[in-house]
């Protein structure tokens, strides 16, 4: 039997009498059901009249319900998507300029029945005196129009017709006049609005019953911080269960709704340690949290909607991060059998530059990887879009199972309770299109997704004996054991939250919740004083500080006792991967040698191959001989790669006009301008084969692009004279027996015939990455060393927004400024010829020691599941 946290004892004459019990929410009444099925069995009883005990708007709905189904009113009552959808319309056909306007829309919703159950009408006219509310005026009266028009009623417009049929005095027949309960007990209210409670003043014997428990022991501890607070509380818990089987445990946390991940995770940790390991099936929670996820953000209703984001094909393009959740989803028919192949695909995709792709492509890529599967379901997706021009609400269920959506494998409880809501919502769009009109296919994929996403997932799973509520949630229940955290002065009471749409002015004036600070205070303690009488022992707890602030206790918790984690019975600490560690016996074998590499003949890469050797031995064998690569780091718009490759592109069509400096120094401004703009253009062009992007992107990429190549030829100027002699030359090249695929930026020749080699830089680079035996960039160090012509200086050519300027070595200060000149130039060349032939040497000896330079080497290294440096 499920666990039931309320007492009964108080309520048992007035359920037996026949009074109607209301509570403020649905939880409390059905704790209460649950209570009185205890009872009833305790006594041996297998049957017994369901006691009238209610949530008070359910039994509003019942009401009216019973009201019109005796023909008295014709007005069909909104659901709250219904009325949302109707707010979202008139939002947005306001015409109102807004940057969130769904929000804008729900928000109007709650502010409008705020004035209904305030009694306030929306001709008030301190709503359209007001700038901030004028809009939602209008958008009120509109609603209302419309509402008349459709005969729509919402559940707080209800209330006077409702008060009004209880107050007749029986000037219609019998069957035509509503029922008042012969007496009516209010259970955990600390707070009713001006209309409820006009309608509960018609009702006749109204009494509020509040069963209380003698709070014996209280405490207060100040901890940490609430991470440290999080655990405590919930190794507390988990001890207490352990020692007290019959203990009913509360844990009540204010921000709930922003934390409940966080949440879930601590929790999770403390009493199923076994969830860290991933490949363990779902596993049965020893706690109820409370709330919800959004459906929509679950992954199999995620694939769903991702599915049914095709519904546009072949026409339009596809997003490539959409599809990258797609095909990487475990919800797609032939998934585990094309494990392999779509994780090929999902890295195809990463490396895919642009951030969309057309339905052909992508079925090229699938072909490519080997989804032979997921190229079938595209095809027959593509006769189905072909076959079912006409939309109804059966395409979408169709949709989804052309895409074999959910999957073959078989589903856990949870996933199979997501199905379950989904079909759900799915009744739910019928009487949606009924009120806004017939949906085409993506106005009812929006509609869908938008119902999904305010419907809250929360798994239905045994009631536990430990209950994680919020403040409000919580209130009215009855625990052995509570704790109430977070109790900060900044948090408790909370700070005011005004309405919006709603002027100020008005709401201090009727009283509204959230209004001020003194309705705050007075709402705050009554349920404080609420929690204290529903607990044995009560644990109230504060953060010593939070986001690196310090925090103080509420000063309505200063009169607890002060007292300390070791006053309390704690679970031991979990670290199951340490005691799994601890508790196996190890054995040590000896590492297998790398093989070395001989008679090389085609290049395994370029200088990336000497930088990571210098780097981490591991990182290098890993990326050139596993080609254990990362997926590409897949963004909107330009990555950084692809504008360093714009600017490259531009200074070799820019060079490749002017040749020298000498021509440089000739061109008449206007005229190297028109070299400058040409350049850009080029450079432009040629990105735009493979990264399309949008005249007003490019307009202002050109821009950009033409004032670095400005600033950069203002530099050029000032160098001694050179020809450019080389630009983005590709070459082969060997040290120490390793071919080395090499990409030179641009080599100059000066007036003695040696040569200056440049490598350009969008980044603010250091000549210090040339030092050492293990340099952090040895790529013009490599040049050098490779080159079959005399070399005078290796300079970074830095062009950014923030600064243009050179940085290099040389054996002579004036080859450009910036040049730091070497004591001995040609045992500089020596020096690193030594150093990467010894690097070289190395990878090819099959040196692959998990050996980092220093602790920066790690930061951002994709590898660390591999070489496992952290363990």
């Amino acid at each position: 039997m499920k666990t039931s946290f309320f007492k009964i004892d108080a309520l048992l004459e007035p359920i037996g009498s026949g009074a109607l019990i209301l509570t403020p929410t649905q939880r409390l009444s059905s704790h209460i059901h649950l209570a009185y099925q205890a009872y009833q069995q305790q006594r041996g009883l297998t049957a017994w009249l369901t006691p009238q005990v209610y949530a008070f708007e359910i039994w509003l709905c019942n009401l009216w319900q019973e009201w019109v189904n005796q023909g008295n009113a014709c007005q069909q009552l909104l659901s709250p998507a219904e009325e949302r959808l109707l707010w979202e319309k008139i939002v947005a056909d306001s015409g109102t300029v807004l940057l969130r306007p769904q929000q804008a829309a729900i928000q109007a919703q709650q502010s409008f029945q705020r004035l209904v159950l305030w009694n306030i009408a929306v001709e008030h006219p301190t709503l359209h005196e007001h700038p901030n509310s004028q809009d939602f005026a209008s958008w009120a009266k509109t609603f209302v129009k419309l509402c008349q028009e459709k005969h729509l009623i919402t559940l707080p417009e209800t209330v006077p017709i409702l008060q009004a049929a209880l107050l007749e005095p029986g000037t219609v027949s019998q069957d035509k006049k509503l029922v008042s309960p012969m007496a009516t007990r209010l259970v955990g209210f600390d707070d009713i609005s001006p209309a409820y409670q006009q309608l509960l003043d018609v009702l006749p014997d109204v009494k509020r019953l509040d069963p209380s428990i003698s709070c014996k022991r209280r405490a207060r501890l100040t901890l940490a911080d609430r991470a440290h607070e999080l655990e405590t509380a919930a190794r507390w818990a988990k001890q207490t269960l352990r020692d007290e089987p019959h203990a009913h445990i509360g844990i009540i946390i204010p921000d709930l709704t922003a934390r409940r991940e966080e949440v879930d995770h601590v929790f999770s940790h403390i009493f199923s340690p076994t969830a860290q390991l991933h490949a363990q099936p779902t596993h049965t929670q020893h706690f109820n949290l409370s709330g919800g996820v959004p459906l929509a953000q679950t992954p199999i209703i995620h694939a769903a909607f991702l599915c049914l984001t095709f519904s546009g094909l072949p026409q339009r393009p596809l997003d490539v991060a959409e599809l990258i959740q797609l095909v990487g989803s475990p919800f797609i028919g032939g998934w585990e059998a094309e494990f392999e192949a779509r994780t090929r695909l999902v890295a195809a995709l990463h490396d895919h530059q642009h951030s969309s792709i057309t339905f052909k492509a992508f079925c090229k890529l699938c072909e490519k990887a080997g989804c032979f599967i997921l190229s079938e379901i595209l095809e027959n997706f593509n006769n189905h879009l072909n076959n079912n021009k006409n939309f109804c609400i059966n395409t979408l269920n169709k949709t989804l199972k052309v895409m074999n959506w959910p999957g073959e494998r078989v589903l856990n409880s949870h996933e199979h309770q997501q199905v379950q809501h989904w079909h759900t919502l799915l009744t739910q769009l019928a009487p949606l299109e009924t009120l806004t009109g017939t949906f085409s296919f993506d106005e009812a994929r929006h509609t869908l997704r938008h119902l999904a996403q305010h419907t809250l997932f929360q798994a239905q799973t045994s009631n536990s004996r430990l209950q994680i509520l919020g403040t409000l949630e919580g209130a009215g229940l009855h625990y052995t054991h509570l704790w109430l955290m977070g109790l900060s002065a900044n948090v408790w009471p909370p700070a005011p939250r005004p309405d919006p749409f709603i002027p100020v002015v008005l709401q201090r004036q009727y009283d509204m919740p959230h209004a001020t600070y003194e309705r705050e205070l007075a709402i705050t303690q009554a349920l404080m004083q609420r929690y204290i009488n529903s607990a044995e022992q009560l644990i109230v707890s504060s953060p010593r500080q939070e986001d690196d602030m310090p925090c103080l206790p509420s000063r309505l918790i200063e009169a607890f006792k002060e007292s300390t984690p070791a006053d309390l019975r704690l679970a031991p600490e979990n670290n199951l991967l340490a005691d799994m560690a601890n508790s196996a016996t190890l054995e040590t074998s000896p590492e297998p040698e790398t093989p070395a590499l001989s008679d090389l003949h085609e290049p395994l890469g370029g200088t990336q191959i000497l930088q990571d050797q210098a780097a981490c031995p591991f990182r290098a064998f890993a990326i050139h001989r596993l080609h254990a690569k990362p997926l590409g780091e897949y963004s909107p718009g330009l990555s950084p790669m692809a504008r360093g490759i714009l600017l490259h592109s531009a200074l070799e069509d820019l060079w490749g006009t002017l040749k020298d400096q000498a021509t440089l120094l000739a061109t008449a401004e206007k005229d190297l301008q028109t070299i400058i703009h040409h350049a850009s253009q080029q450079a432009l062009s040629s990105l735009k084969r493979w990264h399309p992007i949008g005249s007003r992107f490019s307009a202002l990429e050109s821009a950009r692009l033409e004032k670095l190549l400005q600033t950069a030829l203002t530099l050029e100027r000032e160098r001694a004279p050179f020809k450019v002699v080389a630009r983005e030359t590709a070459q082969t090249a060997k040290i120490a027996g390793l071919p080395l695929r090499l990409r030179v930026d641009r080599v100059d020749e000066l007036e003695d015939g040696t040569h200056v080699i440049i490598d350009y830089k969008s980044n603010t680079p250091s000549i210090m990455s040339w030092e050492g035996e293990r340099p952090d960039d040895p790529q013009l160090p490599l040049y050098a060393c490779v080159s079959d012509k005399p070399v005078s200086a290796l300079l970074f050519a830095q062009i950014n927004a923030e600064k243009t300027c050179y940085k290099g070595l040389g054996d002579a200060e004036a080859i450009a400024p910036g040049v730091e000149v070497t004591e001995d130039w040609p045992e500089q060349l020596e020096d690193w010829q030594a150093t990467l032939a010894q690097l070289a040497t190395n990878f090819m000896n099959g040196v692959a020691d998990i050996a980092p330079k220093d602790h920066n080497t790690c930061t951002y290294c994709h590898l660390h599941g591999l070489c496992r440096i952290n363990e």
